[in-house]
């Protein structure tokens, strides 16, 4: 009996732990199709007439994905697969709301750094990895700059470096 209870418990680890892989690669693959549909605007000729908006593609009752939840599935698919050129294979073995984390902190550390972060991702454990995260001192992704003017008191809010040629967006408001 003992032996099949043993048996059983190493199954059903063993199936856990294919089960994270394949929602992750599912996250991934998820993040490749919202990217397309949303990039190539093909939400317009999908179900019955199309729809007018991603958004309204999202709130559709068949797909209905938050739009925040589709956004995070597209960011992480964008980051690591696209601009870090990662191989998928790579990623399988980390859950996606690490990968997620790390999205929006990494984004300014030199490519080896951002690598080796994906490795911690991959290799600790939850509670090692979360106290890593916290430990980090990590750069804004964007630098938020608000200004008043001494004579006529109107706000200037902006972001600092947005843009890849290290221009600035502003925001101006009395």
């Amino acid at each position: 009996m003992r032996h099949i209870l043993n048996q059983e418990a190493f199954d059903l680890y063993n199936r856990v732990i294919f089960l994270k892989r394949k929602q992750s690669e599912l996250a991934l693959e998820l993040g490749y199709t919202l990217k397309r549909i949303k990039e190539k605007k093909l939400y317009l000729y999908m179900g019955e007439g199309g729809f007018s908006s991603f958004e309204q593609f999202l709130a559709n009752p068949e797909v209905s994905i938050n739009y925040n939840t589709a956004f995070a599935y597209i960011r992480v698919y964008d980051y690591f697969i696209e601009q870090l050129k990662l191989p998928k294979e790579q990623l399988l073995n980390i859950p996606f709301n690490r990968l997620h984390q790390l999205t929006g902190k990494i984004k300014n550390l030199p490519k080896e750094e951002q690598i080796e972060w994906v490795e911690k991702a991959k290799h600790l454990g939850r509670v090692d990895f979360e106290k890593e995260l916290e430990e980090a001192k990590f750069k804004p992704e964007k630098e938020v700059v608000i200004k008043r003017c001494k004579n006529c008191g109107m706000i200037e809010i902006y972001y600092k470096n947005v843009c890849s040629c290290k221009g600035e967006v502003a925001i101006y408001k009395k």
